[in-house]
């Protein structure tokens, strides 16, 4: 074998160990990345099953009770607990629930969704009133009153201390419910 032969084929092996060295890097490059997306898809599948449990296993006070059309009367229940005349509750108003946003597919039907209603009290004082939310908080976690107005009542009931003894002024109440 010539001395061109032998640089010939030295040359030819050694492009070869290169090039089987550079494969070799780019193969465990792509398979550690490959493990990386399969302990992603993993976690997601787990944290998936979580959320699916979490929904299915709600506290009954969490349901969206503007769907179930009982918000009226969870209101009436909670005055009544406070130890008013439910005449006090003079509106409501609930919108339906929107989806706030899809939490996977929307075949598994997991999604975020929030509801909204305006209540109105007329014709109590503020210390009725404080008892009112202090139920409300009590009963229904899952609402919370982000909005309250409150304004001098001019006419409707008679609240249940008499202004004209020095006590409370009666007091028309707006909250915002939301869920």
């Amino acid at each position: 074998m010539s001395r061109a032969a032998a640089l010939g084929w030295f040359g030819l092996i050694a492009g070869c160990a290169v090039l089987c060295a550079w494969a070799l890097h780019h193969e465990r490059s792509a398979q550690a990345a490959a493990d990386d997306a399969v302990a992603v898809q993993e976690r997601a599948k787990t944290d998936l099953a979580l959320l699916t449990a979490a929904t299915n296993n709600r506290p009954a006070w969490f349901a969206h009770a503007a769907a179930d059309g009982q918000l009226t009367k969870r209101l009436s229940a909670v005055i009544g607990q406070a130890g008013l005349a439910t005449t006090v509750l003079a509106n409501v108003e609930a919108d339906a629930p929107v989806v706030v946003r899809r939490l996977d597919d929307e075949a598994s039907g997991l999604m975020a969704k929030r509801a909204r209603a305006l209540v109105l009290l007329r014709g109590l004082t503020l210390r009725e009133l404080g008892r009112v939310l202090d139920g409300w908080s009590v009963r229904e976690p899952a609402w919370a009153i982000t909005s309250v107005r409150i304004e001098p009542e001019r006419g409707g009931r008679t609240p249940s201390v008499s202004a004209a003894e020095g006590q409370d002024a009666p007091l028309a109440v707006w909250l915002v419910l939301e869920t």
